[in-house]
């Protein structure tokens, strides 16, 4: 995973692993209705993943990788806004090489990102884990979340605990999937019913 990343930000995305940090920020979001109940979900977990874990910081952050939310511990908030890990920041690998956020919507398993596995050489202090959403029906990336601490022991020890904690989101994208299909063959039952004659071709 971590190998298959460095490739693309060589090869594809041309990302110097030298350079500083390039912020960037964005309030555009035209997927954020249809999925702001699944984020708030992920909100939450962040958050109890901070208070139950202590000294990290966990973010929410949509398929473009722009972070939505972020818990950050007291005595790293500071660190926080230094590398930019704060709401409205984007985190794409295209931009900032293999890191939590923006590697992780593109696999469909957790992802952890040791020190200097991140491709950028001012991200190494950190450690990362990063578990993706995927739409049930499209099988597109939702979103992620993303826990980063300077402790690779902390991290490592959360893979499943946060796999696991994202299965209500899970669900809620399953319960939303089916409510779309229930809202579509209703109305296609009713335009049948209101013209009538054939209105699909087999």
């Amino acid at each position: 995973c971590v190998l298959r990343s460095w490739y693309r930000c060589r090869d594809t995305h041309h990302v110097d692993p030298t350079a500083p940090s390039r912020p960037a920020h964005t309030t555009h979001d035209p997927a954020a209705p249809r999925y702001a109940d699944v984020y708030d979900l992920l909100g939450e977990l962040a958050a109890d993943i901070v208070r139950g874990v202590g000294n990290c910081l966990a973010t929410v952050s949509d398929a473009q990788a722009r972070i939505l939310r972020a818990a950050t511990a007291p005595e790293l908030r500071p660190l926080a806004a230094r590398s930019d890990l704060e709401p409205d920041a984007l985190w794409p690998e295209s931009r900032h090489g293999t890191n939590g956020m923006g590697t992780a919507v593109l696999q469909e398993r957790p992802v952890v990102v040791r020190g200097p596995e991140h491709w950028r050489q001012d991200m190494h202090g950190w450690t990362c884990l990063g578990v993706a959403l995927h739409d049930p029906v499209t099988g597109r990336p939702v979103g992620a979340l993303n826990v980063s601490s300077h402790s690779e022991a902390r991290i490592t020890r959360l893979v499943e605990k946060l796999d696991s904690g994202m299965v209500p989101a899970r669900r809620r994208l399953l319960r939303n999937a089916f409510r779309d299909a229930t809202a579509v063959a209703e109305r296609f039952a009713l335009e049948t019913f209101t013209r009538g004659g054939r209105v699909l071709g087999l």
